[in-house]
């Protein structure tokens, strides 16, 4: 598609709602100035950046974080606190040595990159907790990702070395419980039932620890109401293995959906990258019996090396990578991709296209009859009818549709006031005499833009006040925030 490409082929639909994650240490020399419209431009409506590079405060590395967040809200990208307790930053465990999580081995569980702490120590857990309510509070977020919040390692009990937990503290509460020690388990030739107890122990642990830190962020949004939650949560019920392997247990975890608003995001496990497309409409399949709110499933693909033997690349690219982001996007409302620095650039240009879900597209006569399940959008030149009707959100080239089955044609006149960007969920729009009216989803705060400046908005028939990003004034191309939610808004 590259090559047809450069002879000319536009692709003929546009999604604008991918997530990504973001590390700051793979990108320390570059222009995030620059970026973030490539982001924009490549379908990317949020940005989950690495937060825990910045846990302990540091003039240079806040600021470099601060320019990014600006960066990206200019250009209508959310962006979301990552991050991936019980591993809390360098500093925090050279500095508390006695909180560190312990391996079976009786070893300090620094495994992969993650160091991982204690959390069911309270000491740990309340400095934790606090230093993640500073975290959030000192910059401008507009989300929190829980990520990979269970233990080690991928082999299970088969590797002591890499297994958690087996600190003080969960040793102690499991023995009270059972009447034996679970290191036990690990000298000698293990007693298949007791291992079953204290694996079954574990993946509930895993689930109060989830629990215990959604209520944390739950806490921190009633000060901070324009927060989204999402929790990243490996595949447990296509690879069935990671419940026993790290404590994942899907069905434990979202029955939580009925006390905390978060969005449940799968990461499929290293052990089935090497397999085709066709797994995403799968893993939804069995992840929709779970929960009756499917709206709040979505799925991360990880576009990295993998271990497995694969051709013709050892990476996603090209035409496997559309074809991934394809079906997960046709599976689940929501896209996720880890992470930003491993996208290719000749891959940039595609991945909004192979995202955009559209089911039927035909001629009738001079209209462009369009459906979607989640909106797309349609490359089109100058303004557009869109049933039958001057339509107001469009801009560089693009007419963005809600959800449904919808007719486009040639329009004769322009719109005098039309939205350029938006990346909340749009439900409606129309022209009034005085400007347009739309609605809207979304589960963060929405980013705005307009191709003029607002005189008066009103939200759900109440006039707001300045809601535009902070050293902004409400001209052409300027950026204005709405809250989270589901709502209506008339601007003149």
């Amino acid at each position: 598609p590259q090559a047809l490409a450069d002879l000319g082929l536009d692709p003929p639909f546009r999604s604008a709602r991918l997530w990504a994650f973001f590390d700051s240490s793979y990108r320390l020399r570059a222009d995030v100035e620059y970026l973030a419209p490539k982001w924009r431009a490549a379908g990317i409506a949020s940005l989950h950046v690495a937060a825990w590079h910045y846990w302990e405060p540091d003039p240079g590395r806040d600021a470099y974080l601060r320019t990014l967040i600006d960066a990206c809200h200019r250009n209508a990208i959310h962006v979301y606190a990552w991050l991936e307790l019980p591993h809390v930053s360098e500093q925090f465990w050279r500095d508390r040595p006695e909180w560190r999580e312990k391996t079976a081995i009786g070893q300090d569980a620094h495994l992969d990159w993650r160091r991982l702490m204690n959390l069911r120590n309270p000491d740990a857990f309340e400095a934790t907790r606090q230093g993640v309510k500073d975290l959030v509070g000192r910059f401008d977020w507009d989300g929190v990702n829980l990520a990979e919040l269970y233990f080690e390692s991928l082999e299970g009990a088969a590797n002591p070395a890499r297994f958690t937990p087996m600190n003080d503290d969960v040793r102690k509460e499991f023995a009270a419980k059972s009447g034996y020690d679970p290191i036990q388990l690990f000298r000698g030739a293990p007693d298949q039932r007791q291992l079953a107890e204290f694996l079954d122990y574990r993946a509930d642990l895993a689930r109060r620890q989830q629990e215990e830190w959604l209520a944390v962020i739950d806490g921190i949004r009633r000060d901070r109401p324009q927060l989204d939650l999402v929790l990243t949560h490996v595949d447990d019920r296509f690879d069935t293995k990671m419940r026993n392997a790290i404590g994942a247990d899907a069905s434990r975890v979202l029955p939580l959906l009925a006390k905390h608003d978060f969005t449940f995001l799968i990461e499929d496990p290293a052990t089935i990258w090497i397999l085709g497309p066709e797994r995403y409409p799968q893993i939804a399949a069995r992840y929709a019996p779970l929960t009756p709110r499917r709206e709040k499933l979505a799925i991360d693909i990880n576009v990295v090396e993998r271990y497995q033997d694969v051709y013709p690349t050892r990476q996603q690219t090209g035409i496997e990578l559309f074809q991934l982001v394809r079906e997960a996007s046709a599976a689940f409302v929501r896209v996720a991709l880890y992470f930003e620095n491993s996208l290719l650039p000749q891959d940039l240009a595609f991945l909004g296209s192979a995202a955009s879900g559209v089911e039927k597209v035909e001629r009738v006569g001079a209209k462009l009859v369009v459906s979607s399940r989640h909106g797309v959008g349609v490359p089109w030149a100058g303004p557009a009818l869109v049933d039958g009707k001057l339509w107001p959100v469009y801009g560089s080239g693009v007419v963005w549709l809600p959800a449904g089955s919808h007719a486009m044609e040639p329009a004769t006149q322009d719109a005098r006031l039309r939205i350029i960007d938006f990346n909340g969920t749009l439900q409606s729009a129309r022209i009034t005499s005085t400007g347009l009216e739309f609605s809207y989803r979304s589960d963060a705060r929405a980013l705005l833009k307009l191709s003029a400046a607002a005189k008066r908005v009103d939200l759900d028939g109440v006039p707001c006040g300045s809601t535009f990003l902070k050293d902004q004034t409400p001209a052409e191309g300027a950026v204005m925030m709405l809250p989270r939610g589901q709502h209506i808004v008339v601007i003149e």
